[in-house]
């Protein structure tokens, strides 16, 4: 009997400090590729916006909910198409993922729903594999139609169809 209630105790005791020492945050440092400009990066996750302005090889510690999808957007000074990243799959700031996180920031801006909810229906969207699909189907991610995607994102009927560029008119 007391064999057990010592048992009982080891595992309620694991149990409590386990939760305890689980943080919902994650702080992690994100750095810059060189550059002779200033960067300018703009982390957005739900409503909540944090923008910093760096200078060329500096970092920054960015303090990020766990598994919530974060929008990572760094501009360089004068240009348009930002280098992206989407948190948590990664925080590598590249070009080729640009255009996934700014579809994650347009939908944050966009949405009519609180942050919290909006913030939880994105979490079920696979992030990783979007920006994957995003760099397999073109070769300029920025010449696909991001309306069209985030229509579908929105809809929560995206298929891997939805991905293709804007159409021209002729």
């Amino acid at each position: 009997m007391k064999k057990h209630l010592f048992i009982l105790n080891l595992i309620f005791t694991f149990i409590f400090f386990s939760c305890s020492f689980y943080s919902e945050k994650e702080t992690l440092v994100i750095s810059f590729p060189d550059s002779q400009k200033e960067w300018h990066l703009v982390k957005r996750v739900g409503e909540a916006e944090e923008n910093f302005f760096l200078e060329a090889g500096q970092k920054v510690e960015c303090e990020f909910d766990r598994n919530k999808p974060t929008s990572l957007l760094a501009y360089l000074d004068g240009e348009e198409r930002p280098l992206g990243a989407i948190y948590p799959y990664s925080i590598r700031l590249q070009e080729k993922d640009g255009f996934a996180a700014s579809v994650l920031y347009s939908l944050y801006c966009q949405s009519k729903q609180g942050g919290e909810e909006t913030a939880y229906f994105l979490c079920r969207f696979n992030w990783q594999k979007f920006m994957e699909s995003c760099r397999q189907k073109a070769e300029d991610p920025w010449s696909l139609d991001k309306e069209r995607i985030m229509k579908a994102i929105a809809s929560g009927h995206f298929s891997l169809r939805d991905i293709r560029a804007v159409e021209k008119n002729k």
